[in-house]
């Protein structure tokens, strides 16, 4: 099995925690185990998976915190992490994620406050926090986002975009992008993956004025 690029078994009615022996498949490029049952916490071994350009765990029962191993994935694209049970900060290792496009962690139980950071990930074209329970202002370094093409921070009950420069003018040039689209149809871009569609999509509340 160290040869195994790809695994693919989503949307099945597999159980049980995700076993740490897959960190052992070196040469693995793609792991998709989203729309199953699967519970407990993401191993950590999976940081080891070098090759690896995406990581789907969406839509299980996964709990615990996201693994801070996770950034040393210095192939991945995309963090696929969504509708689980995950809890705890977002570690500011994954700052260090320098080819990932597409991180996806709406609708856990993620705390604190956004990592400083996620402003290194230059290549970030969608970043999905919503409905967590984050709090705190969006970082200035999010402005270094230069690729970002979605970005959503809405129901999280705390976290917001201050009403100062430099995030103020960087979301009214952001929202005044061409081709903008507020529909909920990112999320079938999400599951295509490598689709070449872009949305100019900037959602989520400002913080009150002080």
């Amino acid at each position: 099995m160290s040869g195994l690029e790809w695994l693919s078994l989503n949307d099945n009615q597999l159980t049980g925690p995700i076993p740490p022996e897959l960190g052992e498949l070196s040469s693995l490029e793609w792991l998709i185990l989203a729309v199953n049952q699967l519970t407990g916490p993401i191993p950590p071994e999976l940081g080891e998976l070098s090759n690896l350009g995406l990581l789907s765990l969406g839509d299980n029962q996964l709990t615990g915190p996201i693994p801070a191993e996770l950034g040393n994935l210095s192939s991945l694209d995309g963090l696929l992490l969504a509708d689980n049970q995950l809890t705890g900060p977002i570690p500011a290792e994954l700052g260090r994620l320098s080819n990932l496009r597409q991180s996806v962690l709406r609708y856990n139980r993620l705390t604190g406050e956004l990592p400083s950071e996620l402003g290194n990930l230059s290549n970030l074209e969608v970043l999905d926090l919503a409905g967590n329970q984050l709090t705190g202002e969006l970082p200035s370094s999010i402005t270094m986002l230069t690729s970002v093409s979605f970005l959503r921070w809405a129901g999280n009950h705390g976290l917001c975009a201050p009403q100062s420069d430099p995030i103020l003018s960087w979301l009214q040039e952001f929202e005044a992008k061409d081709g903008a689209n507020q529909s909920n149809s990112y999320a079938d871009w999400a599951l295509a993956f490598h689709t070449e569609q872009r949305f100019d999509v900037a959602d989520g509340p400002t913080c009150p004025s002080q």
